[in-house]
């Protein structure tokens, strides 16, 4: 692609949509594969640290504070939102 001098092109999100996603879901994913890395280190003799399978779990509740966060501004702000047709 040619670059030329003062040429602007403006981008925008092309989401329509925010999921949030299953907490518990979520939760199930990260054990198993930090469970299954557990047996990866336990064969190639590297030492994890006591707490290393109750990091999924300390990443989930950070992101579920995250989450309430977000759904409580969005709660709050509902209002500019829909009079802006911010989408």
């Amino acid at each position: 692609m040619i670059h030329r001098r003062n040429e602007t092109k403006y981008y925008g999100r092309v989401a329509r949509h925010l999921y949030i996603t299953d907490q518990e879901q979520s939760y199930t994913k990260y054990i198993e594969q930090f469970r299954e890395f557990a047996k990866l280190a336990i064969s190639l003799k590297i030492e994890l640290p006591d707490d290393f399978l109750d990091i999924p779990k300390k990443y989930v509740e950070v992101s579920q504070k995250h989450y309430s966060t977000l759904a409580n501004w969005l709660s709050s702000h509902q209002s500019i939102i829909e009079d802006e047709k911010i989408d």
